[in-house]
């Protein structure tokens, strides 16, 4: 493959990559009614009594009652920030479904992030190495009396003239 495919396959490349992340990006409507904050603030915790199920799911009496505390902080005002925080003072921070993103913990957002920058960068530098080593020019005089004295030495070993 010539350079110029070859970068403009990249370009392509990193142009999907920003496609992908800029959708992912967009919000999803307009602003939520408190009912639809109080839905995805419990999708955000988990039920103290279950194993992997959100308080949102759940039906036990201790998910009832978390979902009734959201609802009745969302309908007093309080953000979602402070929300979170009253229930994670409450139940402490094993409820929380996803880790917060700050601290040691966020080890757990940053480590994969950088892997994977990481081995894109791996792989985008071995395929350079790997391109066709003529790419370059024609063999010089160089490579020509290498290539002689390579043949002279086996022809010498093999008994051949």
């Amino acid at each position: 493959m010539s350079r110029r495919v070859l970068g403009a396959l990249w370009v392509v490349a990193l142009g999907a990559i920003a496609v992908a992340l800029s959708v992912g990006m967009i919000a999803d409507g307009g602003p939520r009614t408190d009912e639809q904050r109080a839905r995805d603030l419990a999708e955000e915790f988990a039920c103290p009594q279950c194993a992997g199920q959100s308080v949102a799911e759940s039906t036990t009496p201790a998910a009832v009652n978390v979902r009734q505390e959201i609802a009745r902080l969302v309908d007093a005002g309080a953000t979602d920030a402070e929300v979170r925080a009253r229930i994670t003072d409450r139940f402490g921070n094993e409820v929380l479904l996803a880790p917060p993103s700050q601290g040691v913990v966020s080890l757990v957002w940053v480590v994969p992030v950088a892997v994977g920058v990481v081995s894109v960068a791996a792989l985008g530098f071995v395929l350079w190495r790997w391109r066709d080593p003529l790419a370059d020019g024609d063999p010089d005089a160089a490579d020509e009396d290498l290539v002689a004295s390579f043949l002279a030495e086996r022809a010498e070993a093999t008994g051949e003239s």
